[in-house]
């Protein structure tokens, strides 16, 4: 399997360090040109349509779970094959707790399809004459 085509690659974009802070609401689409982030432009960097679009259907997703963005993040993550571990970043305890509700939090087929159609990547040539 090519590396950008790997599963666990297609959440990377979110929940890498930068992308993360998407999922606290700290940053939405209102208020991406007005965010001046402590860890400077590498965050807002991430902070674009497509990124929107996959927090989008995680909001979705925790509302319908009655649980947070980021523990569904979480468990899309430990569902996708390839990945054998996940690296929780919390910087505090209250950050720690709420990411681990993510270990059992359980998907659906449909809710990670959702998340899948969202964060499908965009590949390079010659990938589209391929498919």
């Amino acid at each position: 399997m090519r590396r950008a085509d790997h599963p666990a690659r297609r959440v990377r974009d979110v929940v890498d360090s930068p992308g993360w802070c998407g999922l606290t609401g700290k940053y939405t689409r209102d208020n991406v040109g007005d965010a001046k982030p402590g860890r400077g432009e590498r965050v807002t960097a991430y902070l674009n349509d497509r990124t929107f679009s996959i927090i989008d259907e995680l909001v979705r997703i925790a509302a319908d779970s009655e649980t947070t963005p980021a523990a569904i993040a979480l468990a899309w993550v430990q569902g996708k094959s390839g990945v054998d571990s996940t690296i929780i970043g919390a910087r505090t305890m209250e950050q720690l707790e709420a990411n681990l509700v993510g270990l059992d939090v359980t998907l659906t087929e449909a809710e990670v399809a959702a998340l899948d159609a969202v964060s499908s990547p965009t590949l390079s040539f010659p990938m589209p004459f391929l498919e």
